[in-house]
């Protein structure tokens, strides 16, 4: 998805990137990929903030029918760091 952009960016702005004293192609696809991985972090910010905030309100009566959802809810709540140092020792 980065590469696409890059290439995409460099279809859009041809005439202003021919400008430039070096090699287009990979000042528009560097500065695509910038833009994709920028706007890529924004929108898992703003996701993980909805999700925690907003949504979880909403999705707590439907949840609370199963064990396993509510007893990693209160992981969750509880034992964050605990939690990711799991996930971290099951990557290596």
């Amino acid at each position: 998805m980065t590469i696409a952009s890059g290439y995409l960016f460099h279809q859009v702005y041809k005439s202003t990137l021919s400008k430039l004293p070096i090699n287009k192609r990979v000042v528009a696809m560097t500065l695509g990929g910038c833009v994709c991985m920028v706007g890529t972090q924004n929108v898992a910010i703003i996701m993980m903030f909805q999700g925690r905030f907003l949504l979880r309100d909403y999705l707590k009566p439907r949840i609370s029918k199963y064990k396993l959802f509510l007893a990693l809810d209160q992981a969750v709540e509880t034992e964050v760091r605990r939690l990711l140092l799991i996930e971290n020792r099951e990557r290596r």
